[in-house]
């Protein structure tokens, strides 16, 4: 007979921040009720984790070890290991995530473009050393070929975040999906770089970059957008 999502008794994963990625890992046993999967967030380094859909609960098999960052400050040099297995530990106790969140800054945003189309805007800053309507910032974009800009965990970046910098992710038409990908292609290429410049007016209007500190990154078909 025809089911009703609702009548499998649906569940929630709990994933740990509104902005992840969840990718599946090598689940080669079909009959196995723990689904291996990996979590990435710009704000919490990479977790393999296993999750038991019988009982509901996880156990963190991996997370990428990060040194150099305390509770309240990037202090270079120091390492933070056994924090790290503390919040290992409290995260299986508890099933609840312990991300980066209290120190860094992650926020999607919607910036209207010169034709009135909204463009995605991810935001990451340190909310210590960032100063609002001051600080340098670097604006990432790609706008090509159907692909988003990567946004996963990238400890690179903490020694910029940590001096204060804002790092900016616009996906600009000519990325995404079809629909996204054609609207910024060919002719209408001028909507990815249009795109672009609002995104980098949005950071200097709110106050997240001074308006002579802004800066512009894009590699491979990125630097076309960028030139």
């Amino acid at each position: 007979e025809p089911k009703e999502l609702g009548d499998f008794a649906p569940w929630f994963f709990p994933i740990p921040s509104n902005l992840c990625s969840i990718l599946p890992g090598p689940n080669n046993d079909f009959m196995s009720s723990t689904f291996r999967l990996v979590v990435s967030s710009p704000v919490i380094p990479d977790l393999t984790v296993d999750y038991d859909m019988r009982k509901k609960t996880f156990t963190i098999v991996d997370q990428e070890e990060v040194t150099g960052l305390c509770s309240s400050i990037y202090t270079v040099g120091q390492s933070n290991v056994s924090s790290i297995q503390q919040n290992l530990q409290l995260i299986e106790d508890s099933q609840s995530w312990s991300d980066l969140s209290k120190l860094l800054s992650c926020e999607r945003v919607q910036v209207v473009s010169h034709d009135g189309v909204s463009i995605p805007l991810v935001i990451l800053y340190s909310r210590e050393a960032h100063i609002h309507g001051e600080s340098p910032g670097i604006l990432y974009g790609y706008g090509a070929y159907g692909e988003d800009l990567d946004k996963s965990w990238c400890s690179d970046r903490l020694s910029l975040l940590a001096r204060g910098w804002v790092l900016a992710f616009a996906d600009v038409r000519g990325g995404g999906d079809p629909s996204w990908h054609i609207a910024g292609t060919k002719i209408n290429k001028i909507n990815s770089i249009q795109d672009f410049a609002a995104c980098g007016m949005h950071l200097i209007k709110e106050g997240f970059v001074h308006e002579s500190r802004l800066c512009a990154m894009g590699s491979s078909a990125g630097s076309l957008l960028v030139g």
